[in-house]
């Protein structure tokens, strides 16, 4: 009943939209409506409980071909193991549905990091959707995958699409540290055509240097056997209008010296992909480089012309094998450069695969605008009630009043009192803030900004390193103080889900760890602005990442701040050591707190030390 179906739905949906000048399916008997459709779906529903995972897979794709929102609850129960056919099918349609509700199913994908298939798709949903907030959660995948194909390239594709407010930064960050040469790849391609970048060089510099290095030191992604990954990092590196003939010379320095069928294959996908980019590179020397890599024959499908691209041949006579046709089909379907989901790519390839089964050949650019989403959909923001909500199952561990004072103190430090330092580091304010606590052997906790110490390392890897391995060696503590510091309502850590502030703190993680070379201590964090610091919601999070619960304050500006002068510090000092109260300090690495410190640390030391001599 399903192959049935299939078929005379698939008819149905070419003879709306035939292709222009290709053969005609005969039309479908007036009785196949919009009705008939719709009863054909219900039944399909109907069976879904007893349903083979095949048939699953095929009900499936019809759900989400048709927008059959009735299928939703069937479809993200079947796509909850995310595992298998008929999940892998069903995340699909959740996709094409645009089903944001399922936003957390694909979340799962991305932490889960097991099949490569389910990432790319994942990925490109969320991103397709603008789900800012997984942002730290693609950049956490693109450190940790080792998928070899075309998922680097769909994920640092799906980072742009999101965009952050350190996005350079941090896809700096991706290309230096990932361990992955295709994903340093990817992630280079994405930063060659910046203008600004990193303070050492433009990152356009950078990026296609860093290209070049990987080409020579890394075989290219098995191109023979897989042309979409050649189209992968293509379609990343074609840049835009004004790098056109940058990137055409780094295609061209890729054809060099690999055997023909290397060449070939690499040639097509390449050429496929830089039809709008070809048309303004024409004396950069590629087009004759991708003419010399392909057989004479061959020269029609490989290398656009105002047409494009070039009419399909019949699949009998097809020069070259189906896979390099479907690249260029991707190309076609504006997938890097429209960034439609992953989901509707698919689709569009199944349609084609039953097109070229029937002899019709490609579709034509009306049938392609039909399909075309709509309007891009959105994943809601979630008010705090709701947030709470999720987070209701969950029992708290404990508060911030459990915050342990950091240990290994002076003999004559208080132990009511405590400094905190925010939204490091600043290598250049730092260093005499660490000379003022060494001298005196007092002990701070840093709460740093995951952007702020990938921004660091990657400009001055050595330098950073160094400052990091003097923290640890002082005796201080690094804490988490989020990857951008946004204090905004809609982007503050509050408005995430509990698991969404956990993806911010295991970035965060990374981060450190890497930039310092050795693992990071999960032990604190505080939020910006301490906002949200008693929300549950939040506090889960932290646990799900292994924080204890958000670390807050008891004395700030305008109490102590960067207008407070060296005499009221000192009285401040005073007032502390009398009142015996806990107490903790929040400062900032703003200029010339290391004075205030010494003067502050200076007073206590001189009250207390009489103090410590006689106990």
């Amino acid at each position: 009943k399903i192959i049935a179906t299939v078929t005379i739905v698939s008819r149905h949906r070419a003879v709306a939209v035939g292709p222009q000048g290709a053969p005609k399916i005969p039309a479908a008997e007036p009785t196949l409506d919009a009705q008939r459709v719709r009863d054909t779906l219900a039944r399909f529903l109907s069976d879904w409980p007893e349903a083979s995972a095949k048939d699953r897979v095929s009900m499936a794709r019809f759900f989400g071909f048709f927008r059959y929102v009735p299928a939703l609850p069937s479809l993200r129960a079947a796509a909850e193991p995310l595992s298998g056919e008929d999940a892998v099918a069903s995340l699909r349609a959740l996709a094409l549905l645009g089903d944001v509700g399922s936003a957390e199913l694909f979340r799962k994908v991305l932490r889960s990091r097991s099949d490569c298939e389910l990432i790319r798709l994942s990925g490109a949903t969320l991103a397709d959707w603008r789900d800012d907030h997984s942002y730290p959660l693609l950049v956490s995948t693109l450190l940790t995958t080792d998928c070899s194909d075309t998922t680097p390239a769909v994920l640092v594709r799906a980072l742009a699409q999101i965009r952050h407010p350190h996005h350079e930064d941090l896809l700096f960050f991706v290309m230096n540290a990932a361990s992955a040469p295709t994903v340093r790849l990817a992630a280079a391609a994405a930063l060659a055509p910046k203008a600004a970048g990193p303070r050492i060089r433009p990152a356009e510099t950078l990026g296609l240097d860093t290209i070049a290095e990987l080409q020579v030191t890394t075989p290219f992604p098995d191109p023979v056997s897989d042309p979409k990954a050649s189209l992968a990092f293509w379609g990343l590196a074609h840049f835009n209008a004004g790098n056109c003939r940058r990137a055409a010379q780094a295609a061209t320095r890729l054809l060099e010296g690999r055997d023909a069928t290397d060449r070939k294959r690499i040639a097509l996908s390449l050429s496929a992909a830089s039809i709008p980019c070809l048309s303004q590179a024409r004396d950069s020397g590629i087009l004759a480089a991708l003419r010399d890599a392909i057989p004479h024959g061959e020269q029609a499908l490989a290398v656009p012309n105002d047409s494009l691209p070039p009419a399909l041949p019949e699949v009998d006579a097809m020069p070259t094998p189906w896979v390099d046709w479907i690249v260029q089909l991707a190309t076609r379907f504006a997938l890097w450069e429209d960034t439609r989901s992953m989901a509707q790519f698919a689709f569009a390839v199944e349609r084609m695969e039953y097109a070229r089964r029937r002899g019709v050949g490609p579709v034509s650019p009306a049938e392609e605008a039909a399909s075309a989403p709509g309007k891009p959909v959105r994943v809601p923001r979630l008010p705090l009630h709701t947030l709470e909500e999720l987070s209701a199952d969950w029992s708290e561990p404990d508060r911030f009043e459990e915050y342990q004072f950091p240990g290994g103190q002076p003999e004559w430090w208080p132990d009511w009192i405590d400094i905190t330092i925010d939204d490091g580091p600043r290598p250049a304010r730092l260093r005499p803030i660490l000379d003022v606590l060494d001298a005196s052997g007092v002990k701070v906790t840093f709460f740093f900004i995951g952007s702020n110490v990938a921004r660091q390392w990657g400009n001055r890897p050595q330098v950073t390193r160094d400052l990091l391995a003097r923290i640890s060696a002082s005796g201080h503590r690094i804490g988490y103080h989020s990857i951008n510091h946004d204090t905004s309502l809609l982007a503050h850590l509050q408005a995430r889900t509990a698991g969404q502030i956990a993806d911010d703190i295991r970035l965060f993680d990374q981060i450190v760890s890497v930039a310092a070379g050795t693992p990071w201590e999960h032990v604190y964090g505080r939020l910006p602005g301490g906002m949200g610091a008693r929300l549950k919601h939040v506090n889960h999070g932290f646990d799900l990442a292994g924080l204890k619960a958000p670390v807050h304050w008891t004395l700030q500006e305008p109490t102590w701040g960067p207008s407070t002068s060296v005499k009221s510090v000192k009285g401040l000092a005073r007032q502390l050591l009398r009142s015996r109260k806990r107490t903790v300090i929040l400062l900032h690495e703003y200029q010339g707190v290391h004075k205030q410190l010494a003067a502050f640390i200076r007073t206590v030391e001189n009250e207390r030390r009489p103090v410590a001599a006689a106990d």
